[in-house]
């Protein structure tokens, strides 16, 4: 891929989609766990929620919008998954892993709000500087 120009919104998303749903795959296959506990989805999306936040502290102006939708909507959005954790959630909490759903459960909502929050303010300031 030469230019993000020449690719309409549609493939850029597309692009940026099927390479994020790859790695987030292959991390997903790497990082087997036995624990009851979906480390790998907990880590996935909170990296996801920080990387989308720099992303967007880091991304101003006529080219962002490009720019964002490859490697935000796409890529990110590829990489992170609500369904995977929507699925983790409310099998731990019906199950006999009440707690650990719960503990799983919310630390990701307020993790990955509180991640994408800093990281964009860190590099809106890195930016800036």
């Amino acid at each position: 891929m030469h230019s993000t120009r020449k690719l309409t919104p549609y493939a850029l998303v597309f692009v940026g989609g099927a390479v994020g749903a790859g790695i987030r795959i292959a991390l997903g296959h790497w990082w087997m766990s036995g624990s009851a506990f979906p480390w790998a989805t907990f880590v996935i999306n909170l990296t996801g929620a920080a990387l989308l936040g720099a992303l967007y502290g880091l991304t101003s102006g006529p080219r962002a919008g490009r720019l964002r939708l490859l490697l935000g909507t796409g890529l990110l959005g590829g990489y992170t998954t609500y369904s995977t954790f929507a699925v983790g959630s409310d099998g731990l909490i019906l199950s006999e892993h009440l707690l650990l759903g719960v503990l799983y459960t919310i630390p990701t909502v307020a993790l990955g709000i509180a991640g994408a929050f800093a990281a964009e303010r860190i590099a809106r300031r890195k930016v800036h500087a």
